[in-house]
């Protein structure tokens, strides 16, 4: 035999109404209230804030290409071939 409670529905859909019968019982018992509280809400212009994002400048600013008088080459590196090396080469 299961164990825990009996649930209260058969279904998920009688489970789904039970839940939306609750909240419209909630909201016609307080309904004044719901109301004014979402009035307050929207209507309230004094406290609400536009935060203004902050102005992105670049950290770098690399130089245009005309300004790049040095000539770049490529430098290559022979690697090392002895027993302290063994770890970064394969057999």
């Amino acid at each position: 035999m299961g164990r825990g409670r009996k649930p209260k529905w058969e279904t998920e859909e009688e489970r789904e109404e039970a839940i939306k019968e609750s909240k419209m019982k909630y909201y016609k018992k307080n309904r004044v209230e719901i109301l004014q509280k979402q009035k307050d809400k929207y209507n309230n212009t004094e406290s609400v804030s536009v935060t203004v994002p902050p102005k992105k400048t670049p950290v770098y600013n690399p130089p245009a290409v005309e300004e790049v008088e040095e000539e770049i080459t490529d430098v290559w590196v022979e690697p090392i071939e002895d027993e302290s090396a063994s770890h970064y080469t394969t057999k």
